[in-house]
């Protein structure tokens, strides 16, 4: 794979609507991997999920399908990010990276989207 001729070697978090997406999907991978969420004492089960045994069942089932996609798919997402993007702009092994690769794990696209931002402003300031 040729490297590209930006060098990509800072992180910045998503901003705007990016980075409110990127924290919802934090959000919703917590709270999908939390079985406590639907439990009895959860104001979500004492309120909603209680008066109903299907409104449980279809719960757990959400979330399990949450979980699953969520975890699966940023994790593929994930890999994809780190071979396809941050080797091709040679961004340094090490803090730099790591941010870069959690906050694909966590916002999946909208990482991606917000690296492609940081690429095109990078070489708008390098011209």
């Amino acid at each position: 794979m040729a490297t590209a001729p930006v060098k990509i070697d800072t992180y910045s978090y998503p901003a705007r609507h990016l980075g409110r997406n990127t924290t919802i999907c934090g959000i919703i991978m917590l709270l999908s991997a939390r079985r406590e969420v639907l439990l009895p004492g959860s104001p979500l089960y004492d309120y909603v999920l209680s008066r109903s045994p299907n409104a449980l069942k279809a719960a757990t089932w959400i979330q399990n399908g949450l979980f699953y996609f969520l975890f699966g798919a940023h994790a593929i997402e994930t890999v994809v990010f780190a071979v396809a993007k941050l080797k091709k702009h040679r961004v340094p092994f090490g803090m730099v990276w790591l941010k870069w690769i959690l906050t694909c794990f966590v916002g999946g696209k909208f990482c991606m989207e917000h690296f492609d931002n940081v690429v095109v402003h990078k070489e708008a300031a390098l011209r």
